[in-house]
């Protein structure tokens, strides 16, 4: 049993959360938290835009313009709200954020936004602005998921400091655009903070060993726990009468606004489920279980579809060994 999870758990964090390698980190980000903090926000995708007027697509274009808008207002109100390691936190277009990164300037920590597809490589400080573009189009929208349909684009945010160009920290976020989903990328560098301010000698990925042991702490949490997943996330071909029989605890299938709730009040006795992007290695998908509370992990599975029953059959068969 600690062999799945350990496998799961490696999986999921050396292919979705980077990290400086060596034994500066931990001094690095103390740096970051004394620093003032620059948001850089997605751009509109103006090649984009252009092919869809050029097709006359209007209403995809104003699908791609409001789901833009509704991201950027979600974007801001997560970090103002919720990013609680800088006192001071300045939004930058991608034009801004590069006119800033060319000045060479030690004062800041930097937030860039960055789109990927698989085959990406990890970009350092001063890659193309165009790797901020916003990367919503019809086929990546959550209702494709249950389909089989959606394409695995992502997006990250990605942890520098101002005056260096190597990436200390990035986390991919949720496939279903929403604030909790921020919030919950958020919470997983809060956990690396907090994690290396107490234990600074740790590096590498002996920083999420550190999770991973906490995740055997967690799983036995759901007995007690409600279960939340969001019908848009479940594969079309979710059974619940077959979940019934296999998942021995309890669960809900919520609304979007009860999911957000639950994460973004750190709500206790509620674990939430989350798709996040895969790597074309272990699956299209993460199926994340996590605590509401906190943000911290229960169990990942990898997978290439949305939430299948299989999925929580592994969890109840995980809990009965706590």
């Amino acid at each position: 049993m600690k062999a799945l999870i350990l496998v799961s758990f490696f999986l999921f964090f050396n292919l979705s959360f980077c990290f400086s390698a060596d034994n500066t980190l931990a001094q690095k980000l103390q740096l970051v938290k004394q620093r003032s903090l620059l948001v850089e926000l997605p751009s509109m995708n103006t090649k984009y835009i252009e092919g869809l007027n050029a097709k006359g697509k209007t209403d995809e274009l104003n699908a791609y313009t409001a789901h833009y808008n509704a991201f950027i207002e979600m974007y801001k109100k997560a970090f103002t709200s919720y990013w609680t390691y800088n006192k001071e936190i300045t939004f930058k277009t991608a034009d801004e954020m590069a006119a800033t990164i060319s000045q060479k300037s030690n004062k800041y920590a930097v937030i860039r936004y960055e789109s990927w597809t698989y085959g990406t490589t990890l970009r350092g400080l001063k890659h193309d602005p165009k790797s901020a573009n916003y990367l919503y189009k019809e086929e990546n929208s959550p209702s494709k998921i249950a389909e089989r349909k959606n394409f695995p684009n992502f997006s990250v945010i990605n942890l520098y400091l101002s005056e260096e160009q190597d990436l200390l920290l990035t986390f991919r976020l949720p496939v279903t655009e929403s604030e909790g989903g921020i919030v919950y990328s958020i919470r997983q560098f809060e956990f690396t903070f907090d994690l290396l301010e107490k234990h600074p000698e740790r590096k590498g990925p002996d920083i999420f060993g550190h999770n991973y042991y906490e995740s055997e702490l967690n799983i036995p949490k759901a007995k007690t726990s409600v279960l939340y997943m969001k019908k848009e996330d479940l594969d079309k071909d979710f059974n619940f009468e077959k979940l019934a029989k296999v998942y021995g605890y309890e669960y809900k299938v919520v609304t979007n606004e009860e999911w957000e709730t639950a994460v973004l009040d750190k709500k206790t006795n509620i674990i939430c489920a989350i798709l996040l992007p895969g790597n074309e290695n272990a699956g299209q998908y993460y199926k994340m279980f996590f605590l509401a509370s906190d943000g911290k992990m229960v169990v990942n599975i990898p997978g290439n579809y949305g939430f299948v029953v299989d999925n929580f059959d592994v969890l109840s068969k995980m809990v009965k060994k706590f």
